[in-house]
């Protein structure tokens, strides 16, 4: 399993996450393919949710609302989705508690394709 930490998640997640034992990739979008899609120029999350589908990635994200609908555009045109584990603002700030909600994501789905992994954290 892969994560991707969007950049509403603190890259901390990637270090917290490996000090308790996950086994699984996470990579903060800061890091991801260079850092290319940081920074999009207005246009919306598409293309690095399109990239992130192909390769397969389970997106980490406290984007409720417009990362949700961009997964949605992407299902209508046919492309292949990541997986997503959204965040409550609750516990956004929480590095803690998402490296262990990730870790427990790892075990309960370690079998699915990223895809079908579509949880709330």
């Amino acid at each position: 399993m892969k994560f991707l930490l969007d950049y509403h998640v603190s890259p901390r997640v990637v270090e917290a996450f490996r000090r308790i034992g996950g086994r699984s990739e996470v990579v903060h979008m800061a890091h991801w393919h260079g850092a290319d899609y940081v920074q999009q120029h207005g246009s919306g999350d598409l293309p690095w949710l399109r990239v992130a589908g192909q390769e397969e990635w389970v997106v980490v994200t406290g984007d409720r609302n417009t990362l949700l609908g961009e997964l949605f555009l992407l299902h209508e045109e046919g492309g292949q989705l990541p997986g997503f584990a959204a965040i409550d603002s609750e516990h956004l700030a929480d590095i803690g508690w998402i490296a262990r909600r990730l870790a427990e994501v790892e075990k309960r789905f370690a079998r699915e394709k990223p895809a079908n992994v579509q949880v709330f954290l």
